[in-house]
């Protein structure tokens, strides 16, 4: 992922803070995929690979685009202005 690629999704992800329409963490990210309530899946660099590979089938079945951030989870954290790491979270359908 370019530099570019990487600025873009943070400033979705930003975006996405400040419409309400975030969710975090990786049970939820999984149940509201399963509800085809989600537009986009992005995690950090550090998921664990079960975790991942349940991602990318579930997100694959919905056709939901899946990024990967070259950012770890504690830096994720930072980017969503909370105050503990967070290795997955999906941005809602409009």
């Amino acid at each position: 992922m370019t530099k570019e690629q990487q600025d873009e999704q943070i400033v979705i992800i930003k975006k996405a803070i400040e419409d309400g329409k975030l969710i975090i963490g990786f049970k939820e990210t999984m149940q509201a995929l399963r509800q085809k309530e989600v537009a986009k899946v992005i995690t950090a660099r550090n998921v664990e690979e079960g975790r991942m590979a349940d991602l990318k089938d579930l997100a694959a079945v919905s056709e939901v685009e899946l990024v990967t951030l070259t950012q770890a989870n504690d830096e994720l954290g930072v980017i969503c202005k909370k105050p503990f790491s967070i290795s997955v979270l999906a941005i809602k359908n409009e």
